[in-house]
């Protein structure tokens, strides 16, 4: 996120009998314009250390922080300076720095992915401007950031429209695709059912017809014919039959009957 920031530096001048505990904010002053702002945080911290309600060193303390990108410190010291402030171009230029903070704040919440973090810190920045502007109307740098700000939260804003619409939409097609697939499932379940069906019928009309088949099935006839030893045994008993006859006609005188057997064989 690419935008015009605009940090004020608040120093004011020391006098030659000026107090012990405003020493380290004069060192700090000269670490910060020297670009060592850890120095400078030092130093500042020191001076609070005798004398927390210090406006300067609660803003310049909070400048070295934001130059660090401790952007969360930096707003708790330019929150302090805004309260301590006197005059409405000092409380103009913490309300400024805190804008800034609050902005820059967002950015780096971006650059992690904690995008839930960024409308609040977006809306913060923008009251921070409002108030800078309400202290000092003629503060174009603070004009230019609060439009910036306004510009990014409507574009999260939209982002975050868009997002949610295509989870609505995802949604129902998501529930579109269940749908269709249960109507699949539910027609492949009554397919199988029927193909099912259709064998148990086949196969019972496959039993049926066996069963038919089997009772048309001519039963096999006895044989009549005889094996020659049993002919020849049959012969030998009506034979002996016939002797024995033949003595009865004869003892009875009765006349003889002739017996004819007729070979079948």
């Amino acid at each position: 996120m690419s935008s015009k920031i605009i940090l004020l530096l608040l120093i004011i001048p020391l006098s030659l009998t000026a107090q012990e505990e405003k020493r380290d904010l004069s060192i700090g002053n000269d670490r910060y314009e020297n670009g060592d702002f850890t120095s400078a945080q030092n130093h500042y911290k020191s001076s609070l250390d005798k004398d927390p309600s210090m406006l300067e060193a609660n803003f310049n303390l909070g400048n070295a922080l934001f130059r660090q990108e401790d952007y969360a410190g930096a707003t708790k010291q330019f929150e302090q300076a805004a309260k301590l402030s006197k005059t409405e171009a000092e409380r103009a230029q913490a309300y400024h720095n805190l804008g800034n903070s609050f902005l820059k704040s967002a950015e780096q919440q971006a650059k992690v992915g904690q995008m839930q973090e960024l409308n609040p810190l977006l809306e913060k920045s923008i009251e921070s401007y409002k108030n800078a502007l309400r202290n000092n109307p003629s503060d174009d740098e603070s004009r230019y950031n609060l439009a910036l700000a306004q510009k990014l939260l409507k574009q999260q804003e939209q982002q975050e429209q868009n997002q949610e619409q295509q989870k609505d939409k995802n949604k129902d097609q998501e529930k579109k695709d269940d749908k269709e697939e249960n109507k699949d499932q539910e027609n492949e379940e009554k397919e199988d059912q029927k193909n099912k069906d259709e064998n148990q019928e086949k196969n019972q009309e496959n039993k049926d017809q066996n069963q038919e088949d089997q009772s048309e099935q001519p039963m096999p006839e006895p044989k009549d014919e005889i094996s020659k030893e049993d002919a020849q045994r049959l012969l030998d008993a009506m034979k002996n039959e016939e002797e024995q006859t033949q003595d009865k006609l004869k003892n009875n005188k009765f006349q003889k009957v002739d017996v004819i057997i007729e070979k079948d064989w």
